[in-house]
């Protein structure tokens, strides 16, 4: 598991520094895994025990060693938080409601919608936020009633934008989820692991933040 991490590529552009942090996360986590795994392939090789000794000594394992996977869950919340920071940057502009009179903002916005029309929502959407005109991209966004602008050309018109108007945070951004996705997906297997050998659902969860 942790070795298939290591040979992926990791996405170009990303600076010796983010690079140096995930190989660092993967060597901390190996040489937690390493003592586990020996002490769990000893007892498996353990000829003097009866296969449910075997077992009774496996589930021993899981509640001793859970608390040391805890840098894990850490790492992940870490993330989490720094992706949550970087959107907030990249996309409040876009949706953040100016300061003043709610009712003022309203008929303004109603203004742009029935002037644009449905019809013409998503393509004026992409060409708002092209112009930084982003009074009309939040009209477009607010129609009431529901969506009027898809997911996919909301995501599209997100993404031009940020690299747009700040290329640094959103290569940042990109290294964040790369990070993110790549914990979660070193700890689901981990935290079935432990489980597996003992520990139980809630401790494992708690330290390896890895979603059921």
């Amino acid at each position: 598991m942790i070795r298939h991490h290591r040979e992926q590529p990791i996405r170009p552009g990303f600076d010796d520094d983010g690079k140096a942090v995930w190989l660092a996360i993967l060597q901390k986590l190996d040489e937690l895994v390493r003592p586990v795994a020996a002490e769990v392939d000893a007892v498996e090789k353990n000829q003097q025990l009866s296969n449910q000794g075997k077992q009774d000594m496996l589930m021993k394992i899981g509640p001793r060693v859970v608390g040391n996977f805890v840098n894990l869950g850490i790492v992940l919340k870490q993330a989490d938080t720094a992706k949550a920071r970087l959107e907030k940057i990249l996309f409040d502009p876009i949706t953040s409601k100016p300061t003043g009179d709610a009712v003022v903002t309203f008929l303004r916005e109603d203004s742009i919608r029935r002037t644009v029309g449905k019809a013409g929502a998503e393509a004026k959407f992409l060409k708002a936020l092209d112009t930084d005109d982003l009074e009309s991209a939040r009209a477009l966004l607010d129609w009431p009633g529901g969506p009027t602008v898809s997911d996919a050309i909301v995501k599209r018109g997100r993404v031009a934008y940020a690299q747009r108007t700040n290329p640094d945070a959103w290569q940042k951004l990109q290294y964040v989820e790369f990070l993110r996705e790549n914990l979660a997906a070193l700890a689901a297997p981990v935290a079935q692991w432990l489980i597996h050998l003992g520990a139980s659902a809630e401790s494992v969860q708690k330290a390896t933040k890895a979603k059921d």
